[in-house]
């Protein structure tokens, strides 16, 4: 049979928790701990400051607690729910949920033994919250489990929305470079036309050809993952040979023209 707990604990903390006196209730608290360690105190220690939004203070107070009371649902509950819905740490909450879930029984001997010197309106009011409580530790699980949801989703749409950004930047860069490579080739033919021999002209029309099939085949690397890099590595090597060879390629057309 465990040790009753200090009836302070159950009759004046809670009126001064619903008052918001928290200094006088910690002081109390700080008195009622030095001789009864119950996890009701780390309880209320730790829901005072939530309330002042001190969070970290809050979940030091409950792991002190857990070192004493590691099976103790509610301080498992109150660690979940100030992880998931204040901090924003539905994956850290999900344990503790989870283990509070499983310690969890309203039906306790030694809770009930505890309270065998309670009036009977109490003991009724204790039961209906022990109840409450296990009601709200599978909603609460049930919410952490959508919040990893929502969050997983939130993510995946986030890296969405990048990556049709940067697609998109991509392509107004290959149309720009598209571009410049067109008008390059028209300014280019008006030269020919006006200055070149029709044997220069040609193998600067070749040249010109090239690179356009060059500009393609890279953009054929960004845009298909099906090649492998080997063949972009052959097609370059190719592509850089005949653009080698249109010198030699101009020469001999100019001797066949001369014989």
């Amino acid at each position: 049979m465990q040790q009753k707990p200090d009836k302070r604990l159950y009759e004046e903390v809670p009126i001064l928790y619903g008052k918001r006196k928290y200094g006088e209730l910690l002081k109390l608290l700080q008195d009622i701990m030095k001789t009864d360690n119950d996890s009701t105190g780390f309880i209320f220690k730790a829901m005072i400051f939530r309330d002042k939004h001190e969070y970290n203070e809050a979940i030091k107070i409950i792991n002190e607690g857990l070192e004493s009371w590691p099976t103790e649902s509610l301080l498992l509950k109150l660690k979940a729910e100030i992880l998931a819905r204040d901090l924003n740490k539905p994956e850290e909450a999900l344990p503790f949920i989870k283990d509070a879930a499983l310690y969890y029984e309203p039906k306790d001997k030694d809770f009930k033994e505890m309270m065998s010197d309670i009036p009977e309106i109490e003991k009724y009011k204790r039961l209906k919250y022990l109840i409450t409580t296990g009601e709200e530790i599978r909603v609460l699980e049930s919410e952490i489990r959508s919040m990893i949801e929502i969050k997983a989703l939130r993510e995946k749409s986030l890296l969405i929305a990048q990556d049709l950004k940067n697609e998109r930047v991509k392509n107004i860069e290959l149309l720009g470079i598209f571009t410049a490579i067109i008008a390059f080739i028209f300014s280019g033919v008006e030269v020919i036309s006006r200055t070149m021999i029709f044997s220069d002209a040609l193998v600067l029309l070749l040249g010109i050809a090239l690179m356009l099939i060059s500009f393609l085949t890279a953009i054929s690397i960004f845009t298909d993952p099906k090649f492998s890099t080997k063949t972009y590595i052959y097609l370059f090597a190719v592509l850089g040979i005949l653009i080698l060879l249109l010198p030699l390629i101009s020469a001999l057309y100019r001797r066949i023209l001369c014989h």
